[in-house]
């Protein structure tokens, strides 16, 4: 596992550095330090705490390759954001969504399957014990006849 995480960074590194020099991107630390560093509001929770020392590397190092894709400066040198990443994110939260209710439907149908089955199976006790009623019933009748 030490070694994937390790491969991975690396692998993220590069392409981030790739994508640097092939394309004019915004340097995270400038906008930061130009924009002051935020809205000064409170956050008591921080998501990257949550994780292993290992994955908060990698993890920091894709949320910073992910700003990048997403503001960029247009021919004016002027900081813009790219609508199309914004609108991957919200892909990629829908996409994630969808394939959960796609599970949740299925093991609905599952259960359903299984409800109507038992269903099937009390009707058909039902009406095997209707026929017996009905033979009780002939039999009990016709012994009164004969009394």
């Amino acid at each position: 596992k030490e070694k994937f995480n390790r491969c991975r960074t690396e692998y993220l590194i590069e392409v981030a550095a790739l994508r640097d020099a092939q394309q004019q991107r915004v340097n995270l630390d400038e906008v930061i330090r130009k924009t002051g560093g935020g809205g000064g509001h409170m956050a008591l929770f921080e998501p990257l705490e949550a994780l292993h020392p290992e994955e908060k590397d990698y993890a920091l190092r894709a949320v910073q390759e992910k700003l990048k894709m997403i503001l960029e400066h247009d021919s004016c040198g002027n900081l813009t954001m790219n609508q199309e990443q914004l609108h991957s994110l919200g892909k990629m939260q829908s996409e994630e969504e969808l394939n959960e209710l796609k599970k949740n439907k299925q093991e609905l149908e599952e259960a359903l399957a299984k409800l109507e089955e038992r269903c099937q199976n009390i009707k058909l006790g039902n009406a095997a014990n209707q026929a017996d009623n009905a033979d009780k019933v002939h039999e009990l009748r016709t012994e009164n006849q004969a009394l």
